[in-house]
C-alpha cells in the first residue's frame, strides 16, 4: 500500500517538473499592458486596411521572401524597423533577425536558420511608404 502511494506520488512529481520546465505558459512579458494595449493594435490593424498595407509572403527552403504592397503595387520605401521569428511555446527559441535581413526595393528577404523547423511566429514592424506596419503570422516551415 505504501509503495502504490510512493509510485503515485513519484509521478505527479514527474509530471509536474516536466509541466514547469518545458512550457512557459501563456503569459508573455508585459502581458498585462499588452492586453491593456489591445484596442490600439486593432485599431492599427483597421488603419493598415484603410492605408492599403498589405505584404506576401513566399518560403522556397530556407528563403523567406516579404513583398510590401501599398493598394496592390509595389511599395516605394521600406524600413525594417524589427524582425523577429518566435516559438510558440519556448521562448529561448526567440530568435531577433533584424539585422538578418535585406530589404531590396519593396522586398525584405532572409535566411531562416536550419534549426527552424515547424511552427513559428513572424514578428515584423516595418515603415512602408512612410505609413507603420506590424504584421503577425504563423508560419510553418517544412524540413529540407
Amino acid at each position: 500500500m505504501v509503495v502504490a502511494f510512493g509510485i503515485i506520488i513519484s509521478v505527479n512529481m514527474v509530471f509536474a517538473y516536466f509541466a514547469f520546465s518545458e512550457f512557459p505558459g501563456l503569459d508573455g512579458p508585459k502581458s498585462y499592458r499588452a492586453g491593456l494595449n489591445f484596442n490600439e493594435t486593432i485599431e492599427q490593424g483597421r488603419q493598415q486596411q484603410i492605408d492599403g498595407l498589405s505584404v506576401e509572403e513566399q518560403l522556397e527552403g530556407r528563403q523567406l521572401t516579404l513583398s510590401f504592397l501599398v493598394r496592390g503595387q509595389k511599395a516605394s520605401k521600406v524600413e525594417v524597423i524589427s524582425f523577429a521569428m518566435r516559438h510558440p511555446t519556448r521562448a529561448g527559441r526567440d530568435k531577433d533577425m533584424t539585422r538578418e535581413v535585406n530589404v531590396r526595393e519593396h522586398q525584405l528577404m532572409t535566411m531562416l536558420p536550419t534549426e527552424m523547423l515547424g511552427n513559428w511566429s513572424m514578428d515584423l514592424d516595418a515603415m512602408v511608404n512612410d505609413k507603420p506596419m506590424k504584421i503577425r503570422r504563423k508560419l510553418f516551415i517544412p524540413a529540407p
